[in-house]
């Protein structure tokens, strides 16, 4: 059973923003680099799975430290940050092309 009902979706979304995101800053031999907060791996790296493109990496760490690899110089072709602060902070930089909200965190107890 998928776990994640909605992959199908999550993967044409992650393949659009990945596709708009590395047009034309991208050799061919070279991964397409998808910086997202830890929480979102799970879900990134199935739709990762789900898009089948070996050239698509994931890569997962705290917002702040994605943020900062990026500020110094990381070639990220997407940011999905945890934290609006630090999106920010890389807006401010002006190492953003687009800016959208799509996903959201949300923290169950049980």
């Amino acid at each position: 059973m998928n776990r994640w009902p909605n992959m199908r979706r999550l993967a044409l979304i992650l393949a659009t923003l990945v596709l708009a995101a590395s047009t034309g800053n991208v050799r061919a031999d070279e991964s397409v680099l998808v910086f997202a907060a830890a929480s979102t791996r799970d879900a990134m790296e199935d739709a990762i799975g789900a898009f089948a493109n070996p050239r698509v990496k994931g890569v997962y760490a705290a917002s702040s430290a994605l943020a900062r690899q990026i500020l110094d110089g990381a070639p990220a072709a997407l940011f999905l940050s945890a934290n609006t602060a630090w999106m920010d902070e890389v807006d401010k930089a002006g190492l953003l092309t687009k800016r959208a909200d799509f996903l959201r965190n949300r923290l169950v107890l049980i």
